[in-house]
């Protein structure tokens, strides 16, 4: 079950924090009056998502596998696939009663390679998309990937910390669609 979320505050001081507390309970004690049920305060870290530089890293690797791997007709294509195989959501998190018949012979289907235009919504069902992912889940996924292209097609993907960066970076920037 879905819990709605009453009051979200970023805190980044301390006043954010006394502020904050103050607005949660002007904000929400007659709703709570109102309504006899119980309620949980929670204090979560606040993590950001992906930043766009990394965005922009994952579509420039998604862009050097189409043009190094001829077996694939899209850069989308190769996107589902890596979710797919590195993005599982949580068996939780899934939502059941969105999956037809016709949605899992369509998967499997696409699991042997004859691939129906709605295999992305299919696929969106089962993973993670990289939108939501926080920057440190993103690393961990661009790290996953490196380690798949280099076992799976003797590809080596490169990151801005390496010197031939900015010539990797230059070669295929423009190449992304």
């Amino acid at each position: 079950m879905k819990k709605e979320v009453l009051f979200q505050w970023n805190i980044l001081n301390t006043d954010d924090l006394k502020t904050g507390l103050r607005a949660l309970h002007d904000r929400n004690i007659d709703y709570i009056k109102n309504n006899k049920s119980n309620y949980t305060i929670k204090l979560e870290k606040f993590e950001k998502t992906r930043s766009i530089n990394q965005n922009s890293l994952y579509w420039i690797f998604i862009t050097f596998i189409f043009n190094n791997q001829s077996q694939y007709n899209s850069e989308n294509e190769i996107h589902y696939i890596l979710r797919s195989l590195f993005l599982h959501k949580k068996v939780k998190d899934i939502k059941w009663h969105l999956i037809t018949a016709s949605a899992m012979k369509t998967f499997n289907l696409a699991l042997t390679k004859q691939y129906k235009s709605d295999l992305p919504s299919i696929i969106d069902l089962f993973t993670l998309h990289t939108k939501d992912l926080k920057t440190k889940e993103f690393q961990v996924y661009l790290d996953k990937i490196f380690v798949f292209c280099k076992e799976n097609f003797n590809i080596e993907l490169i990151f801005p910390d390496d010197a031939r960066f900015n010539k990797f970076f230059n070669e295929y920037k423009n190449k992304s669609f």
